[in-house]
């Protein structure tokens, strides 16, 4: 199971490396997230949409979404 408090430590150390360019912690970091992620996804996805649209695949966008605006997120400049 994902994000158990053990596991936070982890994510934290992860996310640190992540955010000095280790793209091998950002992928495993967003590994990490992904199966409660598209659990939230399919609990909150309209029914009308859920037969036309995977919430794996709304995850992994998102994952696209992030990893173009990581220097974003982490407050860095792109040089």
């Amino acid at each position: 199971m994902c994000c158990m408090a053990e596991d936070v430590p982890h994510a934290e150390s992860l996310l640190a490396r992540a955010a000095v360019g280790d793209t091998a912690a950002w992928g495993d970091l967003l590994t990490f997230h992904q199966k409660r992620l598209t659990r939230i996804v399919e609990f909150r996805m309209d029914p009308q949409l859920r037969g036309r649209v995977d919430a794996a695949d709304v995850v992994q966008e998102a994952f696209i979404a992030t990893t173009t605006r990581q220097a974003e997120f982490f407050g860095q400049s792109r040089d």
